[in-house]
């Protein structure tokens, strides 16, 4: 009797092989071949679960992506903590998902760079739309943070959400050239969520990973 095949088990290697030849090898050095060898699965089956290379890598951007997009969706809507605390702690788990998910990292932009797309490609909207999920999720904790008396009103929700976000790019700059350095980003991104406190409120007390932990259970 032929061995029943998991193909929701065999999938998941295949992403898992994939991004791990990406991230080493570059996108655009990458093969249908080279990730048929390591997966141990023949090229003409592998073509029953994905068109090409790129529907691969959508498909690993979309997997690696929506569990943590729905963490930090829940982490922003946590009434019981404090506005600055929730972005705090929104800010500890980008760093721990940047630190823990290199290899991704550096595949999308090994991608970016390999100049193999157009600027209105499905990947590029796959993109689009967790980013802006997430940064509607920061506009809205510093929206509530200005009600809350927490925030500075010197600047606007947009502004702040701005000046934090060119951080989390040049975060994920630092990881794809190997100088990512977790210390160093919480410092920087607990530096400019002061900045945007009222004189009255003091976070220097309040540390990332205290913030994360306050939000532990909601995993």
């Amino acid at each position: 009797m032929p061995r029943q095949v998991d193909h929701k088990q065999r999938r998941m290697h295949i992403l898992d092989v994939a991004l791990e030849s990406f991230a080493t090898k570059g996108y655009d050095k990458t093969s249908m071949n080279d990730i048929a060898e390591l997966s141990g699965v023949p090229r003409p089956t592998l073509y029953h679960y994905f068109s090409g290379k790129t529907e691969i890598l959508q498909a690993v951007v979309k997997h690696s992506t929506d569990k943590d997009l729905r963490f930090l969706r829940d982490i922003a809507r946590c009434q019981e903590l404090e506005p600055h605390v929730r972005l705090l702690a929104i800010c500890e788990e980008l760093i721990q998902i940047g630190n823990t998910k290199a290899p991704l990292v550096k595949t999308i932009f090994s991608y970016l760079s390999s100049q193999l797309f157009e600027e209105n490609s499905h990947f590029l909207r796959i993109l689009r739309r967790r980013t802006i999920r997430l940064q509607l999720l920061m506009i809205q904790l510093f929206r509530e943070g200005i009600l809350a008396g927490v925030f500075s009103t010197k600047l606007t929700p947009m502004n702040m959400k701005n000046i934090l976000w060119s951080n989390f790019l040049a975060m994920c700059v630092q990881i794809f050239s190997g100088d990512f350095d977790p210390k160093r980003a919480r410092k920087q991104l607990k530096n400019i969520i002061t900045a945007f406190t009222v004189d009255s409120i003091d976070i220097s007390a309040i540390d990332f990973m205290e913030a994360s932990n306050d939000t532990s259970r909601l995993s």
